[in-house]
């Protein structure tokens, strides 16, 4: 097994410096180096700035590292879920700027994934950080690549904070970027004040049934960002992520709290209408999508079949999204903190699994009299047996967004907005959790683009 792992290791960074290396414009030995950097800053702010103990590494903790059976972790879920992505994507990166396409560059992902929890911690490596870091990373990583792209040209300064890889490798180069031509079709920034109302339980009867439900109803704000690169109904590419959307909405209620992130790119895509009162694709889309309310997290990498169309009317536009498919690889929370099941407070709470994903978004635009939207994101996930003692089983989750916006001002809006999640924990050994959350908001929305 030792002698195993050993392999995977110089196979990995072989492939990382190896792959694709011919071609005068690709630079592997400096994509591998920015990779392996990438790592040492983080390490280096970890250990030396904030003083972390899982940084504290010696010869020992790295040799039992490269030696021992890889298992599932239990960290934080948005170290695992938010903080490995990011982490990836800086690795994927790497490949980008020295001339990788979206492909190649998924290879640097375990290059610098491996190489960190060889090195970088005494933690024993976790088999989900690989994935996610590699996963999540080509998703974010291609993402923040191509914004790179569109903003280091007008505001350099704003790109470093985007993609930190890029801009080091065009700093060291004095090589700025050339600009893209403006490929960001739409942008919106959102804020608005509202009330939470939360509940989550354990046993079969639900949050209602259950013998002391943990209950939250308290005032809050929220403040959403959305964006849309290249054009969702008219793209006929081959090319990964030439259109893609992000959503990221985060919501504060003390001690009630909610962070979501939503991405979609088309891996590939066909215009399968193009006409003066429709206008369609269809196509093959990867999404990392991440939900972190207070006790309702979940979050995954899935490859969905996609279609996105739009009609023209005598009243205005409607569209709709439609993804379908596999959800690759998920993480959920198996016992929130607080849920009075005793004989799981002091063990982790951490599932992960594969299963189905889902997403549908509806959106009417009827000029001055405003637009509607109805969205909604499905995860159906059986858990992986045995990474946490009786979490065996599966777990339902959705989350549904209702909107109505009506223009004040040429780009300004006073929105509407009430978002309910759901999730379901039905376990062969534990007792079943149910957790569901409503938010809802009163706020403006501002068309940046």
């Amino acid at each position: 097994m030792h002698e195993k792992h050993l392999r995977i290791f110089v196979l990995i960074l072989t492939l990382g410096i190896s792959v694709s290396a011919s071609g005068e414009e690709k630079h592997a030995v400096a994509a591998v180096g920015e990779t392996l950097f990438s790592n040492a800053a983080l390490f280096s702010v970890s250990r030396f700035v904030a003083d972390t103990d899982f940084t504290r590494v010696s010869p020992d903790t790295m040799w039992t590292n490269m030696t021992s059976p890889w298992q599932f972790d239990q960290s934080q879920f948005q170290t695992n879920q938010i903080g490995h992505p990011y982490q990836g994507s800086t690795y994927f990166a790497a490949g980008r700027t020295n001339g990788f396409n979206f492909y190649e560059s998924i290879a640097f992902a375990p290059l610098g994934s491996v190489t960190w929890e060889f090195f970088c911690e005494r933690s024993t490596p976790g088999m989900n950080d690989l994935i996610t870091t590699t996963m999540g990373g080509a998703s974010l990583g291609e993402i923040f690549h191509r914004l790179y792209l569109e903003t280091s040209p007008k505001n350099p300064v704003a790109a470093v904070f985007i993609s930190p890889i890029d801009a080091f490798d065009d700093a060291v180069r004095r090589s700025p970027p050339e600009p893209t031509g403006g490929k960001i079709t739409a942008a919106t920034l959102s804020a608005g004040l509202g009330f939470v109302h939360a509940r989550e339980a354990v046993g079969s009867g639900g949050p209602e049934g259950a013998d002391d439900p943990y209950v939250a109803r308290n005032p809050g704000g929220a403040v959403a960002f959305a964006l849309v690169y290249g054009d969702p109904f008219a793209n006929d590419s081959n090319t990964p992520f030439d259109h893609f959307d992000l959503d990221l909405r985060l919501v504060g209620a003390f001690p009630w709290y909610g962070a979501t992130l939503w991405t979609d790119g088309y891996l590939m895509s066909r215009a399968i209408a193009d006409g003066p009162s429709r206008n369609a694709t269809a196509g093959l889309s990867l999404h990392y999508d991440f939900v972190m309310l207070k006790d309702l997290q979940i979050s995954g990498t899935s490859i969905d079949a996609t279609t996105k169309q739009r009609w023209q009317t005598s009243f205005g536009s409607l569209s709709l999204q439609a993804h379908a498919g596999v959800l690759g690889f998920g993480s959920a929370n198996f016992y929130p903190e607080g849920n009075g099941d005793t004989r799981y407070k002091q063990i982790s709470t951490r599932d992960y699994g594969s299963g189905l994903h889902a997403k549908l978004r509806l959106e009417a635009d009827f000029g001055k009299a405003g637009a509607a939207e109805l969205s909604t994101a499905c995860f159906a996930m059986l858990t992986y047996p045995d990474v946490v003692r009786d979490s065996g089983g599966a777990v339902l989750c959705a989350v549904t967004n209702a909107a109505y916006s009506i223009p004040v001002a040429k780009a300004l809006s006073v929105e509407l907005r009430d978002e309910f999640s759901w999730q379901a924990g039905m376990y062969d050994e534990a007792s079943d959790v149910a957790m569901r959350a409503n938010e809802a908001t009163v706020g403006v929305k501002i068309r940046l683009k």
